[in-house]
């Protein structure tokens, strides 16, 4: 007697989320409590449907039982991506993705860490030893290098937001940097040299550590370029800065050798970053073909390496300069020339400090923060952004045009940059060793709007000084600094119709007496000073009520040449009494007098 075997059917229908984001449903058959076959189908096209079909008659399945079987297997693909289910296609998915994304996590935390800032979430890749930004390329690399996961998958996104909400949860609150970092309670200072290599000075020795010892990390631009500290270097940087051909004489304030011994600090000063919450705007000014691109090209070469180029300014995308200084550890702008309306302000916020608040995109009424902490360069023929408050910030470096037997071909001083740069960075390592081994200055510098730079200028003057065969002027640092001050004034008042007027105006006279002797209403000062402004073509802006104000927002560069005083009238207004500092005074003075 022959036994009936058991029927084919049909024991399980499990749709389940990919991993590329479709859904597909795992069939299994069985004849009686043996499993006849498990397959996942996707069944996305007919001949994927037929093909199924095939597979399952050749297995002893009835045509008819096997049409129903895959249409079954349709249909629950179809129910999980409609929501019908109890347990909706949408939850299938993310608990796949859930899964998979907290596998990643947990295997990329054993080899690393998760950071916060402010501004950002990252992973510290402990096998680079370098930061990586969970929204960057840096991590769509090492998610395909280590995971096989392509950006365009569903799954690169998901994880990456899971990542997020875990650093948020659980990572640690850090500070980041970029090329240095200057930690006072220890008295160490600290400069990136690329590949999770750091070198830490103490002022009486220098080591090379890993990226993160004492919880100073680093995170460069992607411009930077890795270098290595050279015994014996030679200290080249001050031949080097010979180079630059600053003007002597003309605009300039300085001499030759001070710009040299100038430029020279700023190096070393742009690696004190983290003590200077204020800084200077970097200026290089001169006549076409001076060399002031170059210099400031080459500034950055030696920081950066030999990717860093200058920008150009779009006075019509103030949103991309704030990317750029929020984004940047030295930035340069080249041929500044134009007027710009926007650009004052943004510059008194890049050397004062600040925060850019700006809503997300793509979102409503959600706001980030975005800190400036950015030593600014400009190069500029003719420049425009001379404000008082503005020029008190400057450092500014007056180069002369060069004559055409004594010119250079570009890639020659970038050439020199490059061959060159592990020597320069090995001299200011030195350098700033010789700082750390120096007292820190007690002098007031308050007389200088620059205050943190004229501080960390005299600290580095000290280890400067301390070297054997130091040059002089290294050790003069404070009439050089008086003459950024006067530099600064200077700067303000060319083309400053104001000032052009008032230093004809003290020359002339009214009725056989001098006018700096003479008491003169406010609107009578500006009545003659809107004369001489139209005789030498000025532009006059200024009216007879706000001519005092004018004077007073001026004061800081009048000061330097005028001695402006005032006499309150109860009903004919303000008695103003100004004359040149090298003008003798009037036999009178006033009773009560007050700077304006």
């Amino acid at each position: 007697m022959t036994t009936k075997q058991p029927e084919i059917a049909c024991v399980g229908l499990k749709p389940r989320a990919r991993p590329n984001g479709g859904i597909s449903c795992l069939l299994e058959i069985s004849r009686g409590d043996r499993i006849l076959m498990t397959r996942e189908y996707t069944l996305t096209k007919q001949k994927d449907f037929d093909s199924a079909c095939q597979e399952l008659i050749d297995r002893g399945v009835e045509p008819v039982k096997a049409e129903k079987m895959l249409h079954a297997v349709v249909t629950a693909m179809r129910q999980a991506l409609d929501g019908a289910r109890e347990q909706p296609a949408d939850i299938v998915v993310e608990t796949e993705l859930r899964s998979r994304s907290m596998q990643i996590i947990e295997a990329l935390g054993n080899q690393g860490r998760w950071l916060k800032t402010p501004a950002d979430f990252l992973y510290f890749n402990g096998t680079t030893m370098t930061p990586v930004g969970i929204e960057s390329l840096d991590m769509d690399v090492l998610l395909n290098a280590r995971f096989k996961i392509n950006e365009t998958e569903r799954i690169s996104n998901f994880v990456k937001a899971e990542m997020k909400y875990h650093t948020a949860r659980e990572g640690e609150e850090v500070e980041i940097h970029d090329l240095s970092y200057y930690d006072a309670s220890r008295h160490c200072a600290y400069m990136y040299m690329g590949e999770g290599r750091v070198l830490k000075l103490n002022g009486k020795s220098r080591e090379i550590v890993q990226n993160g010892e004492d919880n100073v990390l680093f995170r460069p631009s992607d411009l930077f370029e890795s270098w290595e500290y050279q015994e014996n270097h030679g200290f080249k940087l001050r031949e080097f800065v010979g180079t630059f051909n600053f003007e002597k004489g003309g605009d300039s304030p300085f001499e030759v050798e001070e710009q040299q011994v100038l430029f020279l600090v700023l190096l070393i000063a742009l690696y004190f970053k983290s003590i200077q919450p204020t800084k200077p705007i970097i200026v290089a000014t001169g006549s076409p073909g001076s060399g002031k691109t170059s210099m400031l090209r080459a500034l950055g070469q030696i920081m950066v390496g030999s990717r860093f180029d200058v920008n150009a300014l779009n006075a019509d995308k103030e949103d991309d300069f704030d990317t750029a200084v929020t984004n940047s550890s030295f930035l340069v702008y080249d041929n500044v020339d134009a007027r710009v309306k926007w650009l004052e302000n943004a510059l008194a916020t890049v050397a004062t400090g600040g925060r850019k608040s700006k809503r997300i995109l793509h979102t409503t009424n959600q706001i980030g923060h975005f800190d400036v902490d950015c030593f600014l360069g400009i190069t500029s023929f003719a420049p425009k952004f001379r404000r008082p408050d503005v020029s008190e910030r400057l450092l500014i470096f007056w180069l002369a045009r060069r004559q055409a037997e004594e010119r250079r071909p570009e890639r020659w001083l970038q050439n020199l940059v490059k061959e060159n740069r592990n020597v320069f960075l090995s001299e200011v390592a030195d350098r700033i060793n010789d700082t750390l081994a120096t007292q820190e200055p007690s002098v007031d510098v308050s007389d200088i709007r620059m205050a943190d730079f004229a501080f960390v200028s005299k600290w580095i003057a000290g280890g400067m000084s301390g070297r054997a065969g130091a040059n002089a002027i290294e050790n003069d640092i404070d009439r050089i600094i008086e003459k950024i001050r006067r530099s600064q004034q200077q700067f303000a008042g060319e083309n400053n119709s104001l000032i052009v007027a008032l230093k004809q105006w003290v020359l002339e006279s009214q009725q056989g007496q001098l006018n700096c002797h003479r008491e003169v209403l406010a609107k009578d000062l500006n009545a003659e000073l809107q004369k001489i402004a139209e005789d030498e073509q000025l532009r006059w802006f200024h009216k007879p009520t706000t001519i005092a104000k004018a004077i007073n927002q001026n004061m800081s560069v009048l000061e330097s040449d005028f001695e402006v005083q005032t006499k309150i009238h109860t009903r004919t207004g303000n008695a103003i009494r100004i004359r040149l500092k090298s003008q003798n005074p009037p036999q009178a003075e006033f009773d009560e007098t007050r700077v304006l």
